[in-house]
């Protein structure tokens, strides 16, 4: 089970009286007409993208829609207006609002309109990559690495290594996910779902962090390794570090088995232990509490917008956001001592999260997140 990306390139024209008809084939969106750049659809478009809007309702697993408006920088007002018009056209043919974002890329030749949206599909292949902000490559061999792309499907022995300020999510085809953090260089082994449909899935950490959430939905093994330790699990959310210091486990959700070449131990949720090749116990320690947003929560703000959240006096914190709620466009991260954090954003629809950290580095799960809207002041 992967994730396919669609992107199509809508020209910006006036519609006929025409009825407006779509067809969805193999991820790909055709229109019969052109769509306007207009901040009241008139009925005929309006219809149109809430008859988009059903037929994407009905793909499998369909995750984020966005749509990209190219247009001059002294037309942005309007740009948003005509967003806003698409995104309630969307939401009027069924799709949540969470996820549906909007962003405006520099003009290049035409306006344009860009959508693109990420869904699932079935018995495609092992892997493939789902989500990526930043830099990254791939390859077998890691003296021949290339520009990693979304969309693009990995085989089995594939390195996967991400650059400085770099997120990006592999989805697996037993419907587990993957994310890797920035300078992060795993490889995947064996990938595979046998004939009595269970899974054998085996990946090696070279250096860096993966979050990991595996599906329950398929019996069998899924361990990550790193030079000298094993996390094996079933149906759990987990983040796996490794440095030169050994490897450090947070649990959030089910059990990981976390072992070494001396000892292992079941680190169940709510709780980490960190690992070293020689290391003969491992000692187990509650994660920090799950910070709690408070504000903004699917709310409009300005451009200086500010953040705020509940949670430890003790702990530090991790920002993240992005114009989609899987935090793969336009993402941005920020460290802070504080429970508040001020920031100077550009218009649009944003979604955020935060996680706490203790003083040990270990980290929390990541809070609800939430969406909000920047618009000029």
């Amino acid at each position: 089970m992967i994730f396919i990306l669609t992107i199509i390139t809508l020209f910006l024209s006036s519609f006929s009286a025409q009825a407006c008809e779509i067809e969805l084939i193999n991820g790909e969106i055709s229109f019969s007409e052109p769509l306007p750049l207009a901040a009241v659809l008139p009925k005929h478009t309006d219809s149109c993208i809430q008859q988009l809007g059903s037929q994407l309702q009905t793909l499998q697993g369909l995750r984020t829609v966005t749509i990209a408006i190219r247009t001059e920088p002294q037309k942005r007002a309007e740009a948003i207006s005509v967003a806003k018009a698409y995104v309630q056209a969307l939401e009027n043919g069924g799709i949540s609002p969470s996820k549906i974002s909007y962003l405006f890329p520099l003009k290049t030749n035409e306006e344009s309109i860009q959508v693109t949206y990420t869904a699932r599909s079935t018995g495609i292949s092992v892997a493939a990559i789902s989500g990526l902000s930043g830099s990254a490559q791939i390859g077998t061999d890691q003296t021949e690495m290339l520009a990693a792309v979304i969309g693009q499907r990995l085989s089995v022995g594939s390195y996967v290594q991400t650059e400085d300020n770099t997120k990006l999510n592999i989805a697996l085809a037993d419907g587990s996910q993957i994310r890797l953090d920035e300078n992060t260089l795993i490889q995947l082994g064996t990938l595979r779902l046998i004939e009595s449909g269970e899974k054998e899935i085996d990946l090696q950490l070279f250096s860096g962090e993966v979050d990991t959430q595996v599906s329950s939905n398929v019996k069998g093994t899924f361990q990550i390794r790193t030079t000298d330790t094993t996390a094996g699990v079933r149906g759990t959310k987990f983040r796996l570090a490794s440095n030169d210091e050994g490897s450090f486990l947070e649990t959030y959700e089910g059990e990981v088995l976390f072992a070494n070449k001396n000892t292992s131990a079941s680190v169940t949720a709510g709780f980490c232990a960190n690992l070293s090749a020689d290391q003969t116990e491992i000692e187990i320690y509650p994660l920090p509490p799950v910070p709690r947003i408070k504000t903004p929560r699917w709310s409009s703000v300005d451009s200086q917008a500010r953040f705020r959240w509940k949670g430890s006096k003790e702990s530090s914190y991790h920002v993240e956001l992005a114009r989609d709620a899987e935090f793969s466009i336009d993402y941005y991260q920020y460290q802070t001592e504080s429970n508040q954090l001020q920031l100077e954003l550009p218009e649009g629809k944003w979604f955020w999260r935060v996680a706490a950290i203790n003083k040990t580095g270990f980290k929390s799960g990541w809070s609800l997140v939430y969406g909000f809207e920047v618009q000029e002041n």
